[in-house]
C-alpha cells in the first residue's frame, strides 16, 4: 500500500476504525463518520501530535476528508491510497462492474426504485 516506502523517513500508525480490523466494536453500537473521525482526533491527541501527516486507504479516504474538514489545522499533509472520496459513485462502481464479472444484469443486485445504498444494503446513501 505504500506505507513502507514512507516508514523510512516517518513513523506510521496503522488504524483500524472502530469495528473492523483488529479494533474492538462500539459499545454503543455508534459507527457514525463523525464518531469515527471523532476516534481519530482522540487519537491524535492522545499521541501528543499538534499536527500529522494522514495516509487513508479506500473508505478510509471518506473518513480523512471529513477528518480534513473539521480539524484542518491538525494535518500537515495527506496522501490519499486507493481511495473513496464519494461513496454513491464507488457503490455505483461495485454494482456495474460486479454485474459484469459475474456475466449478470444490473438489475439483479437492484431494488427497483430503491437508491444505490438501499440496492447494496439496505440503507440509502445521500
Amino acid at each position: 500500500m505504500g506505507g513502507d516506502v514512507v516508514e523510512q523517513d516517518m513513523t506510521m500508525i496503522y488504524v483500524d476504525q472502530r469495528g473492523c480490523g483488529r479494533s474492538s466494536s462500539s459499545e454503543t453500537k455508534d459507527y457514525s463518520l463523525a464518531r469515527v473521525v471523532q476516534d481519530f482526533e482522540e487519537l491524535r491527541e492522545h499521541l501528543g501530535y499538534n499536527k500529522w501527516m494522514i495516509m487513508p486507504h479506500s473508505f478510509g479516504g471518506t473518513i480523512a476528508t471529513e477528518y480534513a474538514y473539521q480539524h484542518p489545522k491538525r494535518i500537515s499533509a495527506a496522501i490519499f491510497v486507493n481511495s473513496t472520496l464519494y461513496l454513491n459513485d464507488a457503490l455505483e462502481s461495485y454494482i456495474k462492474n460486479g454485474a459484469r464479472l459475474l456475466g449478470k444484469p444490473e438489475s439483479d443486485f437492484r431494488k427497483t426504485g430503491g437508491s444505490i445504498g438501499e440496492a447494496l444494503n439496505g440503507s440509502p446513501t445521500s
